[in-house]
C-alpha cells in the first residue's frame, strides 16, 4: 500500500512537469505563429496541427490509449455530435480527428488556465449555458450568437459538439439541446454522430488528474439532413431531430439495448 501511494504520487508529479511542459511548449509556439504567420487560413491549419502533435504526444506520455474506428474523410466538413463523459473529451477527439476542428466550450474565464492558450487561436466558441454562467463569469456569448459564429465559423472548418452541455453523471444521458441541430440546418452542413468510452475512467471528474488507460469512440455514419437544410425556425422539426440525434448516439453503444430497456424502467416510474 506504501508503495502504491509512492507511486501515485509521482505519476501525478510526472503528470503537472508534462502539462506545464507542454503548455509552455504550445504558448511559445503560438506566438511564433501569430506574428510570422500572415494568412489566417494557414495560421488556422498550422496550430490545429500542433495541437493535434502536442495532444498525441502528450496522452502517449501520460499513458492514454485511444482507440477508434470509422473516421470520417478529412476532405468534408462535418458537425461531430458526442456525448460527454469527462473533461478530457474534447481533446482526445482533437488528437484522433487530425482536421480543422472548432468547438462550443463555457466561457473561457471559467475554463481551467492551461487550457485557454490552447482554445482562443481554434475559433472556440465561448458560451453562458444558464443564468448561473451569465452571472458569474463574462467571457462568452449567447446562445443565440454563440450559433450565429458557429454556422459562420463551419465555413471554413469543421465542429465538434456535445449536445448535453455538461458532463454526464452515472453513464446517463442527460437532456439533449436543441443547438446541434439548429446549427447544422443553418449552416448546411451533416452530422456524424459519436460515442465516447470510458474517458471518465482515465480522469478524475473534480481534479485535473489522469490515469493510464484506454478510451475508445466509435464513430457513426453520416446522416445527411440535406432535404432539412434552412428549416433551423421550425421549433417541432428540430426537436424533432435532436431526439433522432440522442438515439443515433445511444445505438452506437455496444450495450444500447440493455441501457435503453433501464431508461425505460426509470421513465415509467416518474410516471
Amino acid at each position: 500500500m506504501f508503495i502504491r501511494k509512492i507511486a501515485q504520487k509521482l505519476y501525478k508529479i510526472y503528470f503537472v512537469v508534462t502539462l506545464i511542459s507542454y503548455n509552455l511548449l504550445l504558448y511559445n509556439v503560438g506566438n511564433f505563429i501569430q506574428l510570422f504567420i500572415l494568412d489566417e487560413s494557414k495560421k488556422l491549419s498550422v496550430w490545429n496541427s500542433l495541437q493535434g502533435f502536442a495532444l498525441r504526444t502528450f496522452l502517449s506520455f501520460v499513458g492514454i490509449d485511444t482507440k477508434y474506428s470509422n473516421v470520417p474523410p478529412k476532405s468534408k466538413r462535418f458537425i461531430f455530435a458526442s456525448n460527454h463523459t469527462s473533461y478530457l473529451d474534447g481533446f482526445l477527439y482533437s488528437a484522433i480527428l487530425r482536421r480543422c476542428l472548432f468547438d462550443i466550450v463555457e466561457p473561457y474565464d471559467k475554463l481551467p488556465f492551461f487550457t485557454r492558450p490552447w482554445l482562443r487561436p481554434l475559433h472556440y466558441v465561448p458560451v453562458f449555458r444558464d443564468k448561473n454562467d451569465e452571472k458569474n463569469y463574462h467571457e462568452g456569448l449567447s446562445k443565440k450568437k454563440a450559433i450565429q459564429e458557429s454556422v459562420k465559423n463551419l465555413k471554413k472548418e469543421s465542429m465538434l459538439i456535445f449536445p448535453e452541455g455538461h458532463i454526464e453523471r452515472h453513464h446517463r444521458f442527460l437532456y439533449f439541446h436543441t443547438g446541434t441541430i439548429r446549427i447544422a440546418l443553418q449552416a448546411k452542413i451533416n452530422i456524424i454522430p459519436c460515442h465516447i468510452f470510458h474517458s471518465d475512467k482515465v480522469i478524475e471528474y473534480h481534479m485535473a488528474w489522469v490515469k493510464p488507460g484506454v478510451v475508445t469512440i466509435v464513430f457513426g455514419k453520416e446522416w445527411d439532413l440535406s432535404k432539412y437544410y434552412g428549416k433551423h425556425n421550425d421549433h417541432n422539426l428540430v426537436r424533432k431531430l435532436t431526439l433522432e440525434l440522442e438515439e443515433k448516439i445511444k445505438k452506437l453503444h455496444p450495450d444500447y439495448k440493455q441501457i435503453y430497456k433501464e431508461e425505460q424502467k426509470l421513465k415509467e416510474c416518474k410516471y
